[in-house]
């Protein structure tokens, strides 16, 4: 599989080898409901070690290329929402802040 970071998901400060990273070795994955026709969202959540926060990553996987468009320090609301704490014990931690926003 062959993973291409968009800008935007740099946007908060997570690296193109952290999201490579989530992408490749999750600990949890979760298929989202696709908001334009002809793409499939998955949201990847993992720590790149030990420790770490838990960071989301959202790629679209229709196609042959992952094509990563969003990164973060995982959130309460989007783990809240989804129910991960009942799948995955979460490490959350503080946002890097919006870069190039």
């Amino acid at each position: 599989m062959r993973i291409e970071v968009k800008t935007s998901a740099l946007k908060w400060g997570i690296t193109a080898h952290e999201i490579e990273t989530i992408i490749a070795f999750p600990v949890l994955r979760v298929v989202l409901e696709p908001r334009f026709s002809g793409t499939q969202p998955v949201l990847f959540v993992g720590a790149v070690t030990p420790n770490e926060p838990h960071l989301e990553v959202i790629a679209d996987v229709a196609a042959d290329v992952y094509v990563a468009f969003h990164a973060m320090v995982l959130r309460r609301k989007l783990a809240n929402d989804l129910e991960l704490d009942e799948l995955i014990t979460i490490n959350y931690g503080t946002q890097r802040g919006a870069h190039n926003a």
